[in-house]
């Protein structure tokens, strides 16, 4: 398969990702499913930054992508075995309280950043507090910086991990 046919298969894929999730997080206001979903794509899109790691590793690639809230709270908290997995394997965020927060009606990018610094939070009273609609907005230009680094010849080895991933799993097969 070709490198084009690959950037635009990645192309389809992160608008299935983005889309799925505006239906859930504007639509229907289905916050566990958007909450679940937001951390299982973390994830995935973390495989084609580290191709060769352990899940966890590729989940914390991307997720302190969405900027430097996120770092801080991998640096202090193990949120991929407590979210992630949790959300993903025990339907619930293991060990902790927690709460799931969707917007109430759809409203800008603008006004969803003015409103909340970080999608996920945790306070030691109220344990987690994930905001779905700002980790959403972080997400999505997460998977823009991605997509732009990729394409650029300042980032060699991020266009070699991305194809060494394509070539892993079944991306040829995406129509």
């Amino acid at each position: 398969m070709t490198e084009s046919k690959y950037l635009e298969n990645y192309k389809l894929l992160t608008k299935w990702m983005l889309s799925d999730l505006e239906k859930v997080l504007f639509r229907s206001k289905a916050n566990f499913l958007c909450a679940q979903s937001l951390f299982n794509y973390i994830e995935v899109m973390g495989s084609f930054i580290a191709p060769y790691s352990g899940c966890k590793a590729r989940f914390n690639q991307f997720f302190v992508t969405l900027g430097k809230d996120y770092q801080e709270l991998v640096n202090k908290h193990n949120v991929y075995e407590e979210i992630r997995c949790g959300l993903t394997h025990e339907y619930l965020p293991s060990k902790r309280k927690f709460s799931i927060a969707n917007p109430d009606k759809k409203v800008s990018y603008a006004e969803i950043r003015r409103l909340n610094q970080c999608g996920v939070k945790y306070n030691k009273n109220s344990g987690w507090e994930i905001k779905n609609g700002r980790l959403y907005v972080d997400f999505r230009g997460a998977v823009q910086r991605y997509s732009r680094k990729i394409n650029s010849a300042k980032h060699p080895e991020l266009k070699i991990w991305f194809l060494e991933r394509c070539n892993n799993i079944n991306f040829e097969s995406i129509q």
